[in-house]
């Protein structure tokens, strides 16, 4: 069926030839005029487009052909949970309607609009099986009103009126005036406009009676380290050292894309800083795409402001997003990315090494409920923030894109808050591991900093823990191969990580790792071939080159062991 007949069978008009627009009908029974727009929403389709939508199983036929009807593309359906957090409204079916107008309320004075006036109809209702007067027609073919054909019903007297009321008055000015009601200030509002873009700033303090209500109370019991444990945390959680205790500045970007292409754009930025009595958050969000460059110098004159010449970035993944995103930004807009140059502390590597496998994923959201006991309440999700933003741009006055926009700016508020509190949850772990699984991922986390000495000393610390039977095997034998490996390197230390060696091929018979390493050590450091001989068959996956090494060097040493006893 082609496109013309498809347009005619669905009442859309006549297409015309060689435009591809659609023409109004000659009839107008069920067609639709040209000039009647059709927007986006579902709401606002034809009845017939709705019905035969695709996915529904009535299926209406067509008048020309059966089995004929037009399918509705798939992005003008709401897709997860968009729909409840008004993205889809926003983006797809436009403005909300409007709520009926209200009069405001006064104390003392009655605001209730009056009654409209009562119509002869309605003050005398039809008696029981007679039928009202009908509304007049009027035929084609006469100018005569018809009537009905039932008879009309008599009048009835109308009732007495009720008395009137006296009018309230409203109160007399020589009454004492009220006190004006106190509003405290909004302190999640977003910021004034700076030229193309807003900038917000929140303290979100220590102390949990003060703080504002975000995300359903998800952050009212956060524990937020003090600013000078947060600078004694550095030495611990940084993969190289830094001097002094220089201070820790937050990053965190929202974008329009969910990788580092050129297209992706950081429409909001925020940083967080410790203070005394809180964290201090500053946000900036871009409202117009020309007023990228000034929102960027301003972040950049912001953050040299704050941090000075040693300060520490952090972030969560912003070694391999947040930072490159902003380096491709501030090139393209001609601006220098030296104030980005600077140690930096993502912690999302050493998160992944102490809690992989204690949760479902690492993502932020995930680590905060399951460490930080943190359940945000109808946050937005991060792959529906775009669709905000494109909507923000094209409608910045509407009500209702500011508020999803609010919400958004929440969102990253609430990643910079976590981000502090998060960094100490890790540093406590790493210090003061609770369990033997703790000091292992510890010790893994120093070794990735180059930090040995340090890894040694702890696992030492455990190594009786790892020694006793209460232990579980698979603990116990990797604590006990990693101080081996450890001790192995240490000049004077072989012989103890021999015993450890042989300690783990006791706890778990044939472990190729604990008898590779203990074959190795008899051959090459004690000389005890035949011992080495048996502890490498001894393996569950023995190599088979060690063992034929090992017994021609026993062979070889057959005549000279028969000489010296003769």
């Amino acid at each position: 069926m082609s496109l013309r007949e498809r347009f005619a069978a669905h009442g859309l008009g006549r297409l015309s030839e060689g435009t591809g627009a659609p023409e109004p009908a000659a009839a107008a029974g069920g067609l639709l005029a040209t000039s009647t727009a059709l927007t986006i929403g579902a709401s606002s389709l034809p009845r017939a487009l709705v019905d035969m939508s695709e996915g529904t199983d009535n299926k209406p036929a067509s008048p020309t052909g059966p089995g004929e009807r037009l399918v509705v593309a798939p992005e003008l359906r709401a897709r997860g949970t968009a729909y409840g957090h008004g993205i889809y409204r926003l983006f797809v079916r436009g403005r909300a309607a409007r709520p009926p107008f209200e009069l405001p309320r006064v104390s003392g004075v009655d605001s209730t609009l009056p009654a409209p006036p009562r119509t002869p109809a309605a003050m005398h209702p039809p008696v029981s099986g007679t039928v009202p007067h009908a509304a007049p027609r009027t035929s084609p073919g006469s100018s005569a009103p018809s009537l009905a054909r039932s008879p009309a019903p008599s009048p009835a007297p109308s009732p007495a009126r009720p008395p009137a009321l006296p009018p309230v008055l409203p109160p007399a000015p020589s009454q004492a005036p009220q006190p004006p009601v106190f509003t405290p200030p909004d302190l999640l509002a977003l910021g004034p406009d700076q030229g193309g873009f807003l900038r917000r700033v929140v303290h979100w303090p220590h102390a949990l009676a003060a703080r504002p209500a975000l995300l359903g109370g998800a952050l009212a019991r956060l524990e937020l380290p003090a600013l000078t444990a947060c600078q004694a945390m550095l030495p611990r959680l940084l993969a190289r050292p830094v001097a002094g205790a220089p201070p820790l500045i937050f990053l965190d970007v929202e974008t329009t894309a969910l990788d580092r292409g050129a297209g992706a754009l950081a429409f909001m930025i925020g940083l967080a800083v410790l203070v005394d009595g809180g964290v201090q958050v500053e946000q900036w969000i871009l409202t117009r795409l020309s007023s990228e460059a000034a929102m960027l110098a301003d972040l950049l004159a912001r953050l040299t402001a704050l941090a000075g010449a040693g300060a520490v970035l952090g972030s969560f993944n912003g070694a391999s997003f947040d930072l490159p995103l902003l380096r491709t930004r501030l090139r393209r807009a001609g601006l220098s990315a030296v104030a980005l140059e600077r140690p930096h502390l993502d912690l999302l590597p050493p998160a992944r090494r102490m809690w992989r496998g204690h949760g479902s994923d690492c993502r932020l959201v995930t680590l905060e409920r399951t460490q930080l006991a943190v359940r945000r309440v109808h946050d937005i999700e991060g792959h529906e923030i775009p669709a905000v933003f494109w909507a923000w741009l094209r409608r910045p006055d509407d009500p209702e894109v500011q508020a999803v926009m609010r919400r958004v700016a929440d969102h990253n508020l609430a990643d910079l808050v976590t981000l502090p509190a998060l960094a100490a949850a890790l540093y406590a772990r790493i210090t003061a591991p609770p369990d033997l699984d703790a000091a292992v991922r510890a010790a893994e986390h120093h070794l990735a900093a180059g930090r040995r000495g340090e890894a040694l000393s702890l696992l030492e610390r455990w190594q009786s823990a790892a020694l006793r039977p209460g232990a579980a095997p698979a603990q116990r034998r990797r604590a006990l191969l990693l101080t081996a490996e450890l001790l192995r390197r240490e000049p004077g230390s072989r012989a103890r990580a021999a015993q450890i060696w042989a300690e783990v091929c006791r706890i778990s018979p044939g472990d190729p790792a604990a008898h590779e390493a203990l074959a190795k050590h008899l051959e090459h450091t004690t000389g005890d071939l035949a011992a080495a001989l048996e502890v490498a068959r001894s393996s569950a996956a023995p190599c088979p080159r060690r063992l034929v090494r090992l017994q021609r060097k026993l062979i070889a040493r057959l005549p000279a062991a028969a000489a010296s006893r003769a």
